[in-house]
């Protein structure tokens, strides 16, 4: 007989009879939810996109924007250089893609995806630049809505121009146009251009000596960068500029 074949078999009966007491009692206990820290901690995604996008401000921030030499405030929104987070799908509207920067668009079950990408090396573009892709649309329009802020209308008056150099390329042929919206009171003055695409930097003016004010205060301004029938098309918001300058009298 082989007494160490005998000893090996006792010893993997017990061991054996000690795993099954260990695994009874596991399965005994109430089940503890994988998930219960990482609910306790948060998603950390949201906070690590901002992290990045704050750490590529700073480190490829946009150029100083150039406008007009006669221009007493130059502007370029803060969307071209960086959102948090860069991607957006779905889209709904009202959808905010960072301060002072929505989108709006009459689709209920629009597909549209909006992504933040390097800008081309063009002297004074911007150096983000942000594109949008949509594939089923069944409105009319999509827009970009910008607010300007204080400063663009600190002192603002009929004597002044507004100046937008857009840098705006389709994939496909649409309607495109910039609305300048003033706001005083209850009352919204608007002023709309037609907006070329794919042609390099398109500059637009709203002379505001035909904006309908009558001289009155400007509370809020904002401008919309509106595409029509966008269905089926890619789009890239290269660079947005705004300006403002007084008007050469004569």
């Amino acid at each position: 007989m082989n007494q160490t074949g005998g000893l090996d078999r006792t010893t993997h009966r017990r061991a054996a009879g000690r795993w099954d007491k260990v695994f009874s009692r596991i399965a005994a206990l109430h089940p503890v939810p994988v998930a219960t820290p990482r609910d306790r901690a948060g998603d950390p995604r949201p906070g690590l996109d901002r992290m990045a996008s704050r750490t590529d401000r700073r480190t490829t921030g946009a150029p100083v924007p150039s406008g007009p030499c006669n221009a007493d405030w130059i502007w370029r929104p803060e969307m071209f250089r960086g959102m948090a987070p860069a991607d957006h799908v779905p889209l709904e509207s009202g959808r905010v893609l960072c301060s002072g920067v929505h989108i709006f668009h009459d689709c209920r079950d629009a597909e549209i995806t909006l992504r933040q990408q390097p800008a081309g090396a063009s002297p004074g573009t911007a150096s983000q630049a942000l594109e949008i892709d949509v594939l089923s649309f069944g409105g009319d329009f999509l827009s970009v809505v910008i607010d300007l802020p204080d400063a663009a209308i600190d002192g603002l008056g009929l004597s002044h121009v507004i100046q937008v150099e857009t840098l705006l390329e389709a994939e496909r042929p649409l309607g495109a146009f910039l609305r300048l919206n003033l706001k005083r009171g209850p009352n919204i003055e608007q002023m709309v251009r037609e907006l070329a695409t794919g042609n390099g930097i398109a500059v637009t003016e709203f002379d505001l000596a035909y904006a309908g004010l009558g001289g009155s205060r400007i509370d809020r301004a904002w401008i919309d960068v509106i595409l029509q029938k966008p269905a089926l098309n890619r789009l890239v918001l290269g660079d947005f500029v705004c300006s403002r300058r007084l008007r050469a009298e004569l």
